[in-house]
């Protein structure tokens, strides 16, 4: 897959454009990706991944989005997806005015040659949103290409969406969350330093600092998957302030102990897939009842994964 941030200096062919935020890729928007494939196909076009970057509301509101994936989380779903373009497109005051047609001229007709675009069919753009699929169908002749509308999906008699799922995170229904998207829930980032107690107490973690704009669940322990170093292992993975070591501390860490596995993988990128929630974060009085309960959770992980 090959990523593009600055279509203004990039010209590329022929191509099959799905449009959208596509936060948290769920089920809906993966069947945008999956007609795009098949349009592909049977083309013999390439498939162009277009998303904005920051998210809208990080630019336009007061009250920003949190984010189910980070930009590299999205492109890395893309990419597993199978897409041949990832066009980061710049989300700012400026391009929000862009007029509907401007855009269409200008981003999907000289600068991406699409032949076929495909959207859900609430998709809006352009200045106030003025822009929707009436408005891509209108220049759809003009420009050269098909339009393709694809209708929602639902889930149990209800529509499908990025805030549904956001709301299945912050409650630590990992489950829910995984079917709506069609994969688990995860965190990405590179280990950094810590205190380096877990070492002492025979549980060393593995610290991610997530981004701050990074939809994370309920504080508390989970039981997870960890892919590092090409390879997955079943991992203990803690979200939270740590009240026991530090109580001034209110940073939110995303802390995994991994399971049978003792390598030195700092500045190593890993990928967290979260799975059950075990149990709430606590305080405990001493680092001593802190590791008994380690011992449990570690026990609860191994029956959980039947270890």
């Amino acid at each position: 897959m090959k990523f593009i941030n600055d279509i203004q200096k990039s010209t590329i062919k022929d191509t099959v454009v799905v449009l959208g935020n596509f936060d948290g890729l769920h089920k809906g928007h993966l069947t945008l990706l999956t007609k795009a494939k098949e349009i592909a196909k049977e083309r013999q076009l390439s498939t162009a991944f277009f998303t904005f970057y920051p998210h809208p509301t990080h630019v336009l509101s007061k009250h920003e989005v949190a984010l189910i994936n980070t930009d590299m989380e999205k492109q890395h779903v893309a990419e597993h997806e199978g897409m041949d373009y990832y066009i980061q497109f710049p989300f700012t005051k400026e391009t929000a005015s862009m007029e509907p047609e401007t855009f269409i001229q200008q981003i999907l007709y000289e600068h991406l040659g699409a032949k076929a675009v495909v959207v859900g069919e609430d998709y809006a753009f352009g200045k106030m949103r003025k822009g929707n699929i009436e408005t891509l169908e209108h220049f759809s002749k003009q420009y050269g290409y098909t339009l393709h509308a694809l209708k929602k999906i639902s889930y149990n008699n209800r529509i499908i969406s990025s805030t549904w799922i956001r709301e299945a995170i912050q409650e630590a229904d990992m489950d829910l969350a995984e079917t709506l998207m069609g994969r688990p829930y995860f965190v990405t980032g590179v280990v950094i330093e810590g205190a380096k107690l877990g070492r002492t107490i025979g549980y060393p973690t593995a610290n991610v600092k997530p981004d701050g704009h990074k939809q994370l669940p309920r504080n508390g322990i989970y039981a997870t998957e960890v892919d590092v170093l090409g390879k997955t292992y079943f991992g203990l993975t803690y979200v939270g302030t740590k009240p026991t070591i530090d109580e001034n501390v209110y940073e939110i860490l995303v802390e995994t102990y991994i399971i049978d596995f003792d390598q030195e993988i700092y500045g190593e990128r890993i990928l967290v897939k979260f799975h059950k929630f075990l149990r709430t974060e606590e305080k405990y009085d001493s680092i001593e009842e802190l590791v008994t309960q380690m011992k449990e959770d570690e026990k609860d992980l191994r029956a959980y994964y039947n270890l």
